[in-house]
């Protein structure tokens, strides 16, 4: 049963980096909360009546015989307009050995809106190991796209009652159960309704359906008090030569490489000074290079950001490699529970990258430069760094001296230039504030909210992803 976080846009436009929430509990996460839940989340056994927007009366068990397989719905009641919709987590738990989730379709309330863009990372189906996760979201930029809000269908399922199931009732359960809404903040239901299956026996007796409240958030591992100031770390640099640098320690930095048409090289992205004050959960950048003539053909980030024994990095929102459209659009986050895993600070490898020269690059100057950068801390925000350091590839000539701080490079014969001069310290851009925390900007989006809990107790990391276009 995989667990996996939430990701959630906070803003308009196409610029969507990546960036971490902060941490949502399997049943209410930090920062979760009762007050802007949906009224109830339900199983619904009759799926009559239900649709996208509406529901019909719920009916909380249904007769089936051995080997039937039954039609039934994951509901959501009340969602209110003043937290809507854009993405959903539950685990919906069964009896191991007696029934299983053969089929599961989220196409319904969370991308009721025309233009909705669904991102699906529940558990694969058929599932039989007696719970099945489902984390959904509305990738759309809900700006233009308004999320939705009220009642509906959340998930339609089919579940198998196995052949050898002795006669009985069988209970299904949800639990791990909130919703994103616009702000990135986890809302749990005020109620969840569970459901039973009457195998080769009747609904008549059914336990006193006494509704389950949702469990009351934990509270924030946050230390109190003021909400902490933004801190970045001192640079993000690309490093040309990898000896001496780790995954908690760095060298000496070169910007410069020789290479040769046709070759292979490996370069690293460095982070230097995460302040522990303001530790990092994530990070993002945008690597770009001359089309055509250089391509990413692999990276590994399993380095600072996974230093920590236990981490778990969620990378799959790295734009897939081998790249060759000269920009590169990396997005990693950690969503262990940071809370037994100290999130990292200090310096270190973020990506361990490896480009190929094309036989076709002549002789020149190839500038390698990094963007759109930032490290998610625990209140989800972005932190650019003071300082970003490109660097050059030197193909057929020697690297000349200080090659990445002059203040122009002639791109070689056939090599468009990059947009602005590289620096040594390359100014990042402003990231466009979201008003949602106080002392910085948090990480823009139209994004994805891809939510998840592995039990009660668990914790879930969000990531909020910036597509490019």
């Amino acid at each position: 049963m995989r667990k996996i976080a939430s990701l959630a846009p906070l803003g308009a436009g196409l610029l969507i980096l990546i960036g971490l929430v902060a941490a949502l509990l399997a049943a209410g996460g930090a920062g979760a909360s009762h007050a802007g839940g949906m009224d109830a989340m339900s199983i619904d056994m009759d799926v009559a009546g239900n649709t996208a927007t509406s529901l019909g009366p719920r009916d909380d068990c249904v007769v089936a015989a051995p080997g039937a397989v039954l039609t039934l719905d994951v509901t959501a009641e009340g969602i209110p307009a003043s937290n809507p919709l854009v993405g959903f987590a539950f685990d919906l738990n069964y009896v191991f050995g007696a029934v299983s989730v053969d089929h599961a379709d989220a196409a319904y309330m969370l991308v009721s809106e025309p233009g909705s863009e669904m991102f699906n990372i529940s558990d694969p189906v058929p599932d039989s190991d007696g719970s099945w996760s489902s984390a959904v979201a509305d990738f759309s930029d809900w700006v233009a796209v308004p999320p939705e809000y009220g009642a509906g269908v959340l998930v339609r399922l089919k579940v198998r009652v196995f052949a050898e199931a002795s006669p009985g009732l069988y209970i299904l359960f949800l639990t791990a159960a909130d919703h994103i809404d616009a702000q990135n903040l986890s809302n749990i239901p005020d109620v969840i309704n569970y459901a039973y299956v009457a195998v080769n026996s009747g609904c008549d007796d059914l336990p006193v359906a006494t509704p389950t409240p949702a469990p009351t958030p934990l509270a924030t591992p946050l230390p109190p008090g003021p909400t902490p100031p933004l801190a970045s770390m001192e640079r993000m640099s690309i490093d040309m030569v990898t000896a001496g640098n780790g995954a908690t320690n760095l060298g000496p930095r070169e910007d410069c490489r020789t290479a040769t048409p046709g070759g292979v090289i490996t370069m690293d992205i460095t982070a230097t000074n995460v302040p522990p004050s303001n530790p990092m959960l994530g990070f993002t950048f945008l690597l770009t290079y001359p089309a055509g003539y250089v391509s990413v053909l692999g990276a590994d980030a399993s380095f600072l950001l996974a230093s920590e024994v236990g981490s778990s990095l969620l990378d799959a929102l790295n734009e897939p490699t081998p790249d060759s459209d000269g920009a590169w659009l990396a997005q990693v986050g950690d969503f262990s529970d940071w809370r037994v895993i100290p999130p990292e600070s200090g310096s270190g490898i973020l990506a361990r990258i490896e480009v190929s020269i094309a036989d076709s690059a002549g002789e020149g100057l190839y500038d390698l430069r990094l963007s759109e950068a930032a490290h998610i801390d625990l209140l989800n925000r972005g932190a650019p760094p003071a300082a970003i350091d490109g660097a050059v590839l030197a193909v057929g000539i020697p690297c000349p001296a200080n090659a990445a701080t002059s203040p122009s490079q002639a791109a070689p014969a056939g090599v468009s230039p990059t947009p602005t001069a590289l620096g040594a310290a390359q100014a990042p851009a402003a990231l466009p504030p979201t008003g949602g925390s106080a002392g910085g900007a948090q990480v823009p989006a139209a994004a994805l909210a891809a939510l998840a809990a592995i039990a009660v107790a668990s914790v879930a990391f969000g990531v909020r992803l910036r597509r490019r276009t």
